[in-house]
């Protein structure tokens, strides 16, 4: 059974876990600030929920 079925090397940007996952939803990396700006707004408008999943993490909390 072949488990690669090949690679991608997104192209640079702030993040390209971004573009990676833009390819991967949608086929095409150039989503990824579209992706990047849905993903934000979840997140601020479930804040509550991700607010509790995340304070479980100690590197989460701000270091002073």
């Amino acid at each position: 059974m072949k488990q690669v079925v090949g690679h991608f090397n997104p192209l640079p940007y702030d993040n390209c876990g971004f573009r990676a996952l833009a390819l991967a939803i949608t086929g095409n990396q150039e989503q990824c600030k579209l992706l990047k700006a849905k993903v934000i707004a979840i997140l601020n408008k479930k804040n509550l929920f991700y607010q509790q999943f995340f304070r479980s993490f100690p590197s989460s909390k701000p270091s002073s």
